[in-house]
């Protein structure tokens, strides 16, 4: 069985809450769609961001979206995981969320399953220059308590 896991992230303004997202994708190649293990997310779950220099910073889904599907031969999971991030928090997140690129992310979802990845640096350099735009987008509207 053929599996490959992608993960994304992304941070938001929604109405008036601020929401970081994980995007969990695992594709499995089978041929029996019935034998497959289903990847969930829940509130609760956790996410994480790692740094080169060993921190990081830890999440708490309090929202979360799962789908899976079959396409022919392919089961298809989507888990994404939001944790909301209060106005007043933003300060403090800022400096920890756009001084250095993301090294690595690590959510734990359903059943005690763990996905872990590396970030390559242009990667982690381009959610750098993202989470500056959003923290400055935020700062401008005076979000930044």
């Amino acid at each position: 069985m053929d599996i490959n896991i992608k993960i994304a992230a992304s941070i938001v303004r929604m109405g008036d809450v601020n929401k970081i997202a994980i995007v969990v994708i695992r594709t499995q190649k089978t041929i029996n769609a019935t034998n497959v293990d289903t990847y969930k997310g829940a509130k609760g779950n956790e996410f994480y961001f790692g740094f080169k220099d060993g921190t990081s910073i830890k999440f708490v889904a309090d929202e979360v979206s799962n789908k899976s599907e079959v396409v022919g031969e392919i089961v298809v999971n989507t888990v994404i995981l939001f944790s909301a991030i209060k106005d007043e928090d933003l300060k403090s997140m800022k400096d920890a969320l756009t001084t250095k690129p993301i090294d690595g992310v690590r959510a734990i979802i359903e059943n005690g399953i763990t996905v872990e990845q590396s970030v390559k640096v242009k990667d982690g350099v381009k959610m750098q220059i993202k989470l500056n735009c959003f923290f400055k987008f935020a700062e401008e509207k005076g979000y930044m308590k």
